[in-house]
């Protein structure tokens, strides 16, 4: 048993599920689980997030190249990678110790390593080239991997990029690529002249951060007005995961400030940077939104709706405010409304999600809980002694 205080510190979505199964929370849904209402608060309600979608890409479009259609192009590439896996049996190769690494490709695990099934079906296509009919290309696989010394991938402009940093501490390997290029700026919709309304993320697309070949650019949302919801699991509400509602969109204005984002986000291949770099947007529809004109409004409010990501922001579950405010949970100490020693410290309790990331601000709200928490302790155990 806590001598002092009990802090809940588990976040904006398991705080709240906390609080509910111990009695505090709507009256309402805790009886649907059977649990007794210590206090009818709206915890869980108000909940907050930086909303985003993958939508604005950068690069070229969709291209149907039918590589290994005909039964000869399959043969002569098999003989191909006979003779490549040669190499290994040249002085160069044994020389630099270069081994031949026998780590089945994970979609061809199912075969016998360097059988003819295996090679078959390890060929992946690395080219492309955008032309319309008798679409003609040099193909190549991507499948006798090389290790040199340390086991690690053998790889010549990998290689070149990492002995370039190694000196210089200059290159793609000095950075993690368009990650860390961020925006912010106000839509007409801002409520002030002071602050920004939206914030431009960058993502490469594929699973490397540096080495790619094309990027998103996506609009955020920092001030929402669609607010969502958790609840109790309602099979398995101690055990199972809460249920988030995240209700994102269903303000208009969120939609209207999200859609002009995309908008001052277009401009940016006007831009001197993008046009210099031959930065093209990719003007091939998303496939859930191929039924819309490409850039039309029509077309973006489906690719949001339908490709809609989280920053993963999530805030204001546990909304800390006066005792006027019906949805409040905590004071302006954080502590729970009418439970004696108990406190919530970490983004749910914000009353409105931060205009940016919320690592800081939590961090930040931590220790000027803990100040709160020290100072009243310290207090009451001089209190004792006057």
């Amino acid at each position: 048993m806590a001598k002092k205080e009990v802090v809940v510190s588990a976040g904006a979505i398991n705080s709240p599920k906390l609080l509910m199964l111990y009695g505090i929370g709507s009256s309402y849904e805790l009886q649907k689980h059977g649990i007794h209402a210590i206090q009818n608060f709206a915890v869980g309600h108000n909940l907050q997030d930086h909303v985003t979608f993958k939508g604005i890409p950068r690069g070229a479009p969709v291209i149907q190249a039918r590589y290994f259609t005909a039964d000869l192009d399959m043969k002569v590439m098999l003989e191909g990678v006979r003779m490549s896996l040669g190499l290994f049996n040249i002085p160069a190769f044994k020389q630099n110790n270069f081994k031949l690494n026998e780590t089945p490709l994970s979609a061809c695990a199912a075969f016998q390593f360097n059988t003819k099934a295996y090679c078959k079906h390890g060929i992946h296509v690395i080219q492309n080239l955008a032309v319309g009919h008798n679409l003609q290309d040099h193909v190549t696989v991507k499948g006798i991997p090389c290790q040199v010394r340390d086991g690690s991938p053998f790889c010549p402009q990998r290689l070149d990029d990492l002995n370039y940093y190694l000196s210089t501490h200059r290159g793609p390997y000095s950075t993690t690529g368009v990650s860390t290029i961020t925006a912010f700026f106000r839509t007409r919709y801002a409520t002030s002249t002071r602050v920004p309304d939206m914030q431009l993320h960058f993502l490469a697309d594929g699973g490397n951060p540096v080495y790619y070949n094309q990027f998103f650019i996506l609009p955020t949302l920092l001030k929402p007005k669609s607010r969502g919801f958790i609840k109790l699991n309602d099979t398995d509400p101690i055990w199972g995961a809460p249920v988030i509602k995240a209700r994102y969109f269903t303000a208009d204005l969120d939609m209207k400030v999200m859609l002009e984002g995309v908008r001052i986000s277009l401009g940016l291949f006007n831009t001197p940077a993008f046009k210099q770099n031959n930065f093209r947007l990719n003007e091939t529809p998303l496939p859930a939104c191929a039924a819309f004109q490409f850039n039309t409004e029509a077309y973006w409010i489906c690719v949001i709706r339908q490709y809609t990501q989280t920053l993963y922001h999530p805030a204001g579950t546990c909304k800390m405010g006066p005792n006027e405010d019906p949805e409040a949970v905590v004071d302006p100490t954080l502590r729970v409304r009418g439970i004696k020693n108990l406190r919530v410290i970490d983004a749910s309790v914000m009353p409105d999600v931060v205009r940016g990331n919320t690592n800081a601000p939590v961090i930040m709200i931590a220790e000027k809980a803990s100040d709160m928490v020290k100072g009243h302790w310290y207090k009451h155990k001089y209190a004792l002694f006057t």
